[in-house]
């Protein structure tokens, strides 16, 4: 077992207590408790409650939090229509915490003058008084890794609500037929967004409390381990599922295209570690997430070589055609507008026709010509940089228009006013 010397990493090397390794809050209290012990062996526990050591006094404390967020859910979806079940419900959890917290406290007036409603009682943790109140350090790391250990349990629970989110949308899709089935589908579905936005909650908490109490320390890393979760970050991963999503939305928004969909974040990022070694569909949804992207790459690749290769052929049909017109300037060839067809100039020449038409057929084919070498320049000067830019996979940088077009024409490129 690890003990506090391993758990953290004390702010008197200026670093910022971290876990070993992504662990559960079992684990993290677990690792706690056994330091507490061997801190009241040797006579050096901190003791600040009755009941709670100063490490079980900040677990007890998130744990009442938790319930405040769970209440204040339940409170808000009772409707006009809730049965008086649902309403005694809410309110015995609501009592069942009040008194919970009146323990945690100790003193019951001053719990009852505070309370409002049990989730508006403030439970002054370390992370919510200001730096300058004075607060022993061991309660400050020992909250730390607890809400440390809460973000990575807060991803677990989304990835799992959203990955049953998902299946309940196809389920619905696929055999829920009349207003019973849908009705009832739905509902399941709206009580499993309500543990999606929760878990969401519980992670921000988390993370605006490591965020405060990051500034105690240096050498903090939080901000990569712990991103910031918008509301566009909450998606699961199957491209149906999240079509299903929303298009049950208020507001819908334009999709990104196929090519260009981007997994979040919250499904790279490694959560409870037992949790996520352990858990093998989780492990099969990321395989065939990856072997869809691992097929997107590829299709785009396959593209961006198609791409460049219709560039080229663009490029030798202006030419081929410009090399055409030139050909038929030299009066070897004259179009005959009655046959509608090329003929030769010993043919013309039977008809009579003078030298100003041979001089007036030969101008039009020149301005041809002209016309097809003016477009291959136009696109030459377009594309210069393309093939660079996809050898370096966009890193290279590309020149302006403006200062290619005044780039003076080499002796091997086609000018396009020499004829």
């Amino acid at each position: 077992m690890f003990g506090r010397k391993n758990l953290l990493r004390g702010r008197m090397i200026g670093a910022v207590p971290t876990l070993l390794r992504p662990a559960s809050k079992e684990a993290v209290r677990q690792a706690l408790a056994e330091e507490d012990r061997k801190a009241q062996q040797e006579g050096t526990a901190y003791v600040l409650h009755s009941m709670f050591s100063g490490s079980e006094l900040i677990a007890v404390g998130l744990e009442l939090e938790e319930q405040q967020r769970r209440v204040r859910i339940d409170t808000k979806l009772l409707g006009l229509h809730s049965t008086d079940d649902q309403k005694a419900k809410v309110l015995t959890k609501g009592n069942s915490l009040y008194h919970r917290i009146s323990q945690w406290i100790e003193d019951e007036a001053s719990a009852v003058n505070s309370i409002k409603e049990p989730w508006e009682t403030p439970l002054f943790l370390p992370s919510s008084i200001p730096h300058s109140t004075p607060c022993d350090a061991r309660l400050q790391d020992a909250e730390w890794c607890l809400r440390s250990a809460q973000a990575h349990t807060a991803l677990d629970e989304l990835r799992r609500t959203l990955r049953l989110r998902a299946y309940l949308y196809i389920n619905k899709d696929k055999f829920s037929h009349g207003q019973r089935q849908n009705t009832r589908s739905q509902s399941h579905i709206h009580h499993t967004q309500a543990k999606v936005d929760a878990a969401a909650a519980k992670y921000r908490a988390a993370r605006a409390s490591i965020a405060f109490l990051a500034g105690l320390y240096t050498g903090s890393n939080w901000k990569n381990e712990f991103p910031i979760l918008r509301d566009e970050d909450i998606h699961s991963l199957a491209v149906d599922s999240d079509t299903n999503e929303n298009r049950n939305k208020k507001k819908k928004k334009a999709e990104p295209a196929e090519g260009r969909r981007k997994v979040s974040w919250i499904w790279g990022v490694l959560g409870d570690g037992d949790v996520t070694m352990e858990n093998d569909e989780l492990k099969d949804d990321l395989r065939v997430e990856w072997c869809k992207s691992q097929a997107r790459s590829k299709r785009w690749k396959e593209e961006v070589l198609l791409l460049q290769e219709e560039m080229r052929w663009v490029l030798m049909f202006f030419g081929s055609e410009a090399k055409v017109w030139k050909s038929r300037a030299d009066f070897s060839m004259f179009f005959d507008s009655d046959s509608k067809a090329w003929i030769s100039r010993t043919e013309v020449s039977k008809a009579n026709l003078d030298e100003v038409g041979f001089e007036g057929f030969s101008a039009y084919a020149l301005q041809q010509a002209a016309l097809w070498l003016e477009l291959q320049c136009h696109f030459e000067t377009l594309w210069t940089g393309v093939d660079d830019y996809v050898q370096f996979k966009g890193k290279a940088p590309i020149l302006p228009l403006e200062t290619i077009a005044e780039d003076p024409v080499g002796e091997d490129t086609m000018d396009c006013s020499s004829e």
